[in-house]
This record gives structure tokens, C-alpha cells and sequence, in this order.
């Protein structure tokens, strides 16, 4: 909502990127989710197609030679080289390696609350370094996993957006549901009421 500046700690909506914080900003519009015009809040793609708009490519040539083996079929181009295919392979990938590390707690604990025909929400909060004076590449900060995701619905996109997403999310528990009572497949790459969301993780 604020652009960044770290010469006022007091200030905390220009380093804290937080909705709860930018909401008690005096400028903040409630009906737009906006301060002094600026979105509060945008979807991840937004964000990545302003990392490729405001930003040069940010990352080293050591790294991009790095990700062209490492995903070939993601960056085989000059155009699939750029801020925000980057970020979300890397963001991607992390998550990855977190989930997996805790895999088997997470399982026994989902085991002991939920039952077959439910599941559950996982939201994770992202801080992104970027600091243009440096060689390094940015850094993509973990900060927290959170077991209850806010979903809001004021104002009007994030209603929309939340309820697409909810929407989206029955409509796969229900797809599974059937399949597992027909035993097919329940392989992420063969349900069709995936729309939006994206498979990290699936074992059989």
C-alpha cells in the first residue's frame, strides 16, 4: 500500500506488508483496498507481472544457467526468463522442500482432525528481498505457515476471489471423493475441476 522506506520505524505501513497494518492508515479506501490509490492487497500473478514490469532480470547468469537444467521444460525460451517465472519456480520449489521435511507430522496430525471427504487450508506468508546495489539475487523469505487462511468477503474482489477459491476447492474434494469410490485415479494431472490451483505435492 506504501512504498518502502526505512528511515521511520514508527511508520510501519511503509515496511510491514500486512493487511491489519495498512487498513489503520488514514488514506486507506476500504471499497478500492487501496492507500493513496496503491492496492493493499494483489493476486500472486499481479505481483509477478509487476516484478517483470518495474524490475530488469534480477537474477545472475549463474543462476538462470542453473534453472535451465534444472527445468528445462520451464525455461527453454528467452521470454520464460524473467522476474516472475523465477520467483514463482523458486517459491514453488521451497515450499516443496518445507512440506516435504514435514510430511510425515503434518500427515499424522491432518490424520487425527480430519476425516476422508474433508480437507484443509494452508496459508503461507512470503517476504521478498530485492536490493538492486547488491550482486546477490534476491532473497525469498519465509515467515510463516498459518492452519487458518483469512477469507474475507469485503471488499468486493476479495469476496470474488474467495469465493472462486472455495468454490474451486469443493468442487476437487467432491471430483475426489467419486473418484476414490470409483478407484480411479486421483493423480492432480487427471482431475478436471482443477482450474486455478496448481499440484505441489501427491502421493498415491
Amino acid at each position: 500500500g506504501k512504498d518502502y522506506a526505512h528511515e521511520d520505524f514508527n511508520d510501519k505501513g511503509s515496511h510491514i506488508t500486512n493487511f491489519h497494518v495498512g487498513k489503520t492508515n488514514p488514506n486507506y479506501n476500504q471499497e478500492e483496498d487501496t492507500i493513496d490509490g496503491i492496492p493493499v492487497r494483489v493476486l500472486f500473478q499481479q505481483y509477478l507481472d509487476h516484478l517483470n514490469k518495474s524490475y530488469p532480470l534480477l537474477f545472475c547468469d549463474e543462476t538462470v544457467a542453473q534453472l535451465k537444467e534444472e527445468a528445462p521444460d520451464e525455461f527453454n525460451t528467452d521470454e520464460s526468463i524473467n522476474n516472475g517465472a523465477i520467483f514463482k519456480y523458486k517459491i514453488k520449489n521451497n515450499i516443496k522442500k518445507i512440506l516435504k521435511a514435514f510430511k510425515k507430522p503434518l500427515q499424522q496430525r491432518t490424520r487425527d482432525i480430519i476425516g476422508p471427504g474433508q480437507f484443509a487450508c494452508l496459508g503461507v506468508d512470503i517476504l521478498v528481498e530485492v536490493n538492486q546495489e547488491e550482486w546477490d539475487d534476491p532473497k525469498i523469505w519465509f515467515i510463516e505457515f498459518t492452519k487458518t487462511p483469512a477469507y474475507r468477503m469485503h471488499p468486493e474482489n476479495l469476496k470474488t476471489l474467495h469465493e472462486s477459491m472455495l468454490s474451486e476447492i469443493i468442487q476437487i474434494n467432491f471430483e475426489i471423493d467419486e473418484r476414490r469410490r470409483n478407484n480411479q485415479s486421483l493423480d492432480p494431472a487427471n482431475l478436471t475441476s482443477v482450474k486455478s490451483f496448481e499440484p505441489l505435492l501427491y502421493s498415491s
